[in-house]
């Protein structure tokens, strides 16, 4: 499950690992509180293309014997498909449904203008929805925009119905860069949800030389707020930075050099100059201006805000790839540089760089993603057999109560 612009949300080793088995289980550093030790044990499991689904639990131990574990938050990611069926121990007091729209594409240059960056993906979240356990509930997954000379939009993102006004919870995609002119990012007013934030707008390419810097993508939304604006392109040629991802900054204009890329929400990540990379949702930097007659580097690659994380996976908003910066050769084998591609999930694309020979292909956007974290439902029933004061068998298994337990062939436990 590799995509543009990111890491990979596993993993490349554990992806094949549980596309073989459909489970896997990973475990924290065991660490002593309050006279126990505990560890967290996280099983991902894929019932689906497309659907990966945490369950957490943490493990207590005292003197060194088992203590009944306690079940903590699920988390579901879901990166493609069209339906999700509502869990057995699906809470519906305590859990919340995210939303990223996809990114939109970038431009190419046209006539050694630069081309536009895409816009970031918009961010809508909504909390404690009742679902009917075992019932399918509908969604999409907003596809990223592809660049190039028809850049396309970033889809739209929702759950609950088959279209985003309909649905319980949904964001808008970010619109594709055209030549000289980015593309809008996701506006909130568009989203569903009570928590509603919008992606940043495609720097613009710049049209007053045949080898003008692209723009740099615009960020995506996320929890924290709004996705950041792309950088302009240069009229000396360099490349905008792209948007930094859930309220960082917006990326730098080009100048004869490619502006940094836009921090993170932490004020630092921004990829540098000259096609630099972002990190955690700092966007890509604008390639540099130059006259080789060879093609230009590629802006840098927008990064992803590690916002849905552990030690097993990095999921969270886009920054926007950097601007492709232009070339002012005339040597039949020179270009202008391509743009860096939108950071998973819902990065826009950069924009391309402007030479009068070969244009600077567009970045592509990045997905979006759909996010459900809740708490499973308490079970029912007895729970747990003791002998004086030791517990000495927990009887239930997930949310179901186990009605009778056995030693050897003895029956020693039976619920009523």
């Amino acid at each position: 499950m590799r995509l543009p612009g990111g890491k990979e949300f596993l993993p490349a080793d554990r992806q094949r690992k549980l596309a073989r088995r459909g489970r896997l289980i990973y475990w924290s550093k065991w660490c002593a509180i309050a006279g126990l030790a505990v560890a967290v044990q996280t099983t991902w499991a894929q019932e689906k293309p497309g659907q990966i689904t945490a369950y957490r639990t943490l493990v207590l131990k005292q003197d060194d014997k088992p203590v009944e574990p306690i079940g903590l938050a699920t988390v579901i990611f879901l990166t493609s498909g069209t339906s999700w069926t509502v869990p057995d121990d699906w809470g519906n007091s305590d859990n919340s449904i995210e939303t990223i729209g996809g990114g939109g594409g970038g431009a190419s240059a046209g006539g050694g203008n630069g081309g536009g960056g895409g816009g970031g993906g918009a961010y809508s979240a909504v909390t404690n929805v009742s679902l009917t356990k075992g019932a399918s509930v509908p969604y999409q997954v907003g596809a990223g925009g592809s660049g190039g000379a028809s850049p396309g939009a970033g889809g739209d993102t929702f759950f609950g119905a088959a279209s985003l006004g309909s649905a319980i919870v949904g964001a808008k995609g970010g619109a594709a860069g055209a030549v000289s002119a980015g593309g809008s990012g996701g506006q909130s007013s568009s989203g569903v949800g009570s928590v509603l934030f919008s992606g940043g707008n495609g720097g613009n390419g710049t049209s007053s030389v045949g080898s003008s810097g692209g723009g740099g993508g615009g960020g995506a939304a996320g929890p924290h707020g709004n996705g950041a604006n792309g950088g302009d392109g240069g009229d000396s040629g360099g490349g905008g930075g792209g948007g930094g991802a859930n309220n960082g900054s917006s990326g730098a204009p080009g100048s004869n050099t490619g502006g940094a890329g836009g921090n993170n929400r932490d004020g630092t990540g921004g990829g540098a100059s000259n096609g630099g990379s972002g990190s955690n949702g700092g966007g890509g930097g604008g390639g540099n201006f130059s006259t080789a007659s060879s093609p230009n580097p590629p802006g840098g690659d927008g990064s992803t805000d590690p916002v849905w994380t552990d030690d097993d996976s990095t999921a969270g908003p886009g920054g926007g790839g950097g601007g492709g910066g232009g070339n002012g050769s005339i040597n039949v084998n020179a270009a202008g540089g391509a743009g860096g591609a939108g950071g998973l999930y819902g990065g826009g694309g950069g924009g391309g760089g402007g030479n009068k020979q070969n244009a600077g292909v567009g970045g592509n956007g990045a997905p979006g993603i759909i996010v459900i974290t809740y708490t499973p439902s308490a079970a029912t029933g007895v729970r747990a057999i003791f002998i004086g004061e030791r517990q000495v068998n927990a009887i239930y298994y997930g949310a179901t109560a186990v009605r009778r337990v056995y030693l050897g062939d003895k029956l020693i436990f039976e619920s009523d």
